[in-house]
Parts: structure tokens; C-alpha cells; sequence
């Protein structure tokens, strides 16, 4: 699967909107099959000792803060830069809030 404007970004963020997750499929794949691969992925990070990985509760939108920077990201041939550059703006946004 490569990057590209089909790529269907699927990911798991905290209560202030802060991308935990990111998980990758092709623009035709549902969001339910793929939410098993993001919460594997989850790591909910503590203030002493090993990141969670059960949760409280789970909420679903399908709006988040990253569309702002799906420009950024969107034409990106490969789903490896594609991520990478999805990594980069989850760093922008962490401490923004």
C-alpha cells in the first residue's frame, strides 16, 4: 500500500485531541477492521513507569486536528513517508494543547 490522496488515515488520540496511534489503509477499507491495528499500536504514556495500554473508554469522531495538516502529507508517493510526515505533525500538535 503506498501514500497518496486514496490513503485513509486511522488513529487513536487522547482527550486534548493528541494523536496516540496512527495505522495506514487503502481509501477503500473500513474503519472497524482497522481499529483493532490501532489500539495493538496504542501507548498511553504515564507519569512514572511503563505507557498503559488498556483504556478507560473509547469515543469515535471522524473529524480530527490533523486534517489541518493533510496538505503536508497527502502526495507523498510511499506509505512509509507518508507516516513519517503523519509523525511529524502528531509533534506539532502535542504541545499546542
Amino acid at each position: 500500500m503506498g501514500g497518496g490522496l486514496t490513503t485513509k488515515i486511522h488513529l487513536a488520540a487522547d482527550g486534548r485531541c493528541r494523536p496516540l496511534a496512527f495505522h495506514l489503509t487503502a481509501g477503500q477499507a473500513g474503519d472497524a477492521p482497522a481499529s483493532r491495528e490501532v489500539m495493538s499500536r496504542l501507548r498511553v504514556p504515564r507519569r512514572r513507569g511503563r505507557p498503559r495500554t488498556r483504556l478507560d473508554a473509547v469515543l469515535a469522531d471522524k473529524a480530527n486536528r490533523l486534517k489541518q495538516w493533510r496538505g503536508t502529507t497527502r502526495y507523498e508517493k510511499t506509505a512509509t513517508v507518508y507516516l513519517v510526515g503523519l509523525h511529524v505533525a502528531g509533534i506539532f500538535l502535542w504541545p499546542a494543547r
